[in-house]
């Protein structure tokens, strides 16, 4: 699925290709789990936070999915998984605790 984020002035701030997965991470319309194949962060917008956004948006439109994961690439020493559980998608800390 493909999520596009617009500003106040319908502006692209940022567009991402998420699908759910299942247990071993294969595509499932029904899936528990959310991959986060690929985010694009329009030049000038403040991405720090614009992860914890889109996963947000795909926790509301998935309210079964036990949480997100996504792969790091723009870094080449840094491509590990990356993951939020249920509660940090619903607004939690890094623990869940809101």
């Amino acid at each position: 699925m493909l999520t596009v984020f617009r500003d106040g002035h319908g502006n692209i701030d940022s567009a991402c290709e998420w699908w759910c997965v299942d247990e071993q991470g294969t595509w499932n319309p029904n899936g528990v789990y959310i991959w986060v194949n690929q985010l694009e962060v329009g030049k000038g917008i403040d991405g720090r936070h614009i992860i914890t956004e889109v996963i947000r948006t795909i926790a509301k439109t998935c309210p079964w999915a036990k949480g997100a994961y996504w792969e790091r690439r723009e870094k080449d020493d840094d491509n590990r998984l990356h993951a939020f559980t249920r509660n940090r998608l619903l607004g939690g800390d890094r623990n869940g605790r809101k």
